[in-house]
């Protein structure tokens, strides 16, 4: 609505909870907020030295300031505006060696509490500055104090801190960026424990990040992020949704805490060492190698690697939302896990195998830190009998020949396998064409002698193979269009009575109020 169309007056019902009452007043659009106070005050003969204000009572209700309008406000949004005392809290602040108590109006900003609570230490206004507790910490450029917490703040003792000086917070706490993994463990509790940034973030994001579009790719906002690491710095204990706008802002703040280690998470020897896992082609032999190395790492750096990558892995599997597969995630966010010298890759081949490693290490994290069990050998297998590529990509296979598979039970090319044959050539080949054997064998395992089947008898089997699968396909679609019309029916259903239920409405009418009721409305 326009300030045009309220040029006039405006009506505005405010509720008075004291007097049990409801006053209907009239106020010009821009009239502020402090001159309707004093006419109800007026109005009222209400004489006091307690404050009173307007308050709109919504779901996350909040005091309107006095020096605004009821356009600022648009205050015909909200159908209830309350007339009521506001609550005076006194809130203890430390600053060097003096402790005061400063008494603060509730829906006071904090910039208005820090303009009283300045001139009570009578220090310097241009300063900017902190209010520090174990639990709160509140920002001179930040908006309202939260109602809900209002009256915890005054059995709070706060500590007054300048952002230029930087003085050391009322715990001491040594703060963790720029520090090494050690310093953040000690902090959260010692041998055991992880750093407190990585286990709230990781919390956060998979409560309320995980389906977020370019999750741990997409940047957060400079300023939130800076703040984020202030609190992270200061304080262990908090609620870091308060503390959040958006989930980029979260994962901006751990990859700057990783990137600001003073000793990476894997050391530079070691990253080198696992780059090297990367020019060995079979899986089998890249896993124990991998796990070697890794042990290496220090306990808790170890520890870190394993709930790291664990998360990432539960992360990649919402790719279908966040868009962040487990190669994207390996490119965006596993570099700030090494040195800044070992980001930037000299060649594209060391990029490459970085992330080949990366992504690896998320995909088979429970192997590699979690001690689950997993069969990586080699698996080989025998052609039944002779297989000719019908595609692009298919492997030539003659009956008998031994391969290896390299991957089974693909969920894009179902009943189809990719293998490797002896000469080291790769492609898919149908799973029924062959029987597994183990590691060591030549030959078939199978105690009973295989029919030997020629080039024809493969080819039934394949379209046979081919018509079973259409004819599920077939069996599948029937099921959905029966569905369809089950559902149509229903619509149809409950448009016939709703008719019917008009129909009874406007019969009513008429019997209550005439035959031509209806016309005239």
């Amino acid at each position: 609505m326009s300030e045009e169309k309220y040029a006039s007056c405006l009506l505005l019902r405010v509720v008075l909870p004291d007097l049990q009452t409801t006053d209907l007043l009239n106020f010009q659009p821009n009239i502020k907020i402090e001159q309707i106070i004093e006419t109800i005050k007026k109005k009222h003969n209400i004489i006091s030295l307690i404050s009173y204000g307007l308050y709109c009572s919504t779901a996350n209700g909040f005091w309107l300031e006095p020096q605004k309008t009821i356009m600022d406000y648009q205050l015909w949004k909200y159908p209830i505006i309350e007339f009521k005392k506001k609550r005076t809290i006194q809130v203890k602040v430390k600053f060097e060696e003096k402790t005061e108590s400063v008494p603060i109006d509730e829906g006071a900003t904090i910039e208005n509490a820090f303009q009283d609570i300045k001139t009570k230490f009578s220090i310097d206004e241009s300063q900017n500055y902190t209010l520090w507790s174990p639990r709160y910490i509140l920002d001179e450029e930040w908006p309202f104090v939260d109602q809900e917490d209002f009256l915890d703040l005054e059995n709070t003792v706060f500590t007054l801190q300048s952002k230029i000086t930087g003085k050391e917070n009322s715990q001491n706490l040594t703060p963790i960026f720029g520090s090494n993994l050690s310093t953040a463990v000690e902090r959260a509790g010692g041998e055991g424990n992880l750093p407190t940034v990585i286990t709230k973030v990781f919390e956060f994001v998979e409560k309320n990040g995980i389906l977020t579009k370019g999750i741990y790719k997409t940047p957060g906002r400079t300023n939130n992020v800076a703040k984020l690491k202030e609190i992270f710095n200061q304080k262990e204990e908090f609620d870091i949704n308060k503390f959040i706008d958006s989930p980029h802002d979260a994962t901006g703040v751990l990859k700057m805490y990783l990137q600001d280690l003073s000793e990476p998470v894997i050391p530079e020897q070691i990253f080198n060492t696992l780059l090297e896992v990367a020019n060995i082609n079979e899986l089998w032999e890249q896993m124990p190698r991998l796990k070697k190395i890794l042990v290496s790492l220090p306990l808790i750096n170890f520890k870190v690697c394993g709930i790291i990558f664990k998360h990432l892995y539960v992360v990649s599997t919402h790719s279908d939302k966040n868009e962040m597969g487990i190669n994207d995630l390996a490119v965006s966010f596993c570099p700030s896990l090494v040195s800044k010298s070992q980001k930037l890759s000299k060649s594209s081949q060391m990029s490459k195998n970085a992330i080949q490693i990366w992504s690896l290490l998320i995909k088979e994290n429970g192997y590699l830190f979690f001690e689950q069990e997993k069969n990586y050998q080699p698996i080989f297998a025998i052609a039944n009998h002779d297989f000719e590529p019908t595609n692009e990509g298919d492997l030539p296979v003659s009956q008998g020949e031994r391969i290896q598979i390299i991957k089974k039970d693909d969920e894009e090319f179902v009943g189809w396998w990719a293998a490797r044959n002896e000469n080291g050539e790769e492609g898919m080949v149908p799973s029924n064409y062959f029987t597994i054997i183990s590691n060591n064998e030549k030959t078939l395992t199978t105690s009973t002698p295989q029919k030997k089947k020629g080039k024809i008898s493969g080819v039934i089997d394949q379209l046979t193979t081919t018509l079973i699968d259409r004819i599920e396909k077939k069996k599948e679609l029937e099921n959905n269009f029966k569905q369809i019309n089950q559902e149509m029916e229903e619509i149809q259903n409950g448009i016939l009575e709703e008719k019917e239920r008009i129909s009874r409405i406007i019969k009513f009418l008429r019997y209550k109020f005439g035959e031509n009721s209806i016309e005239n409305l």
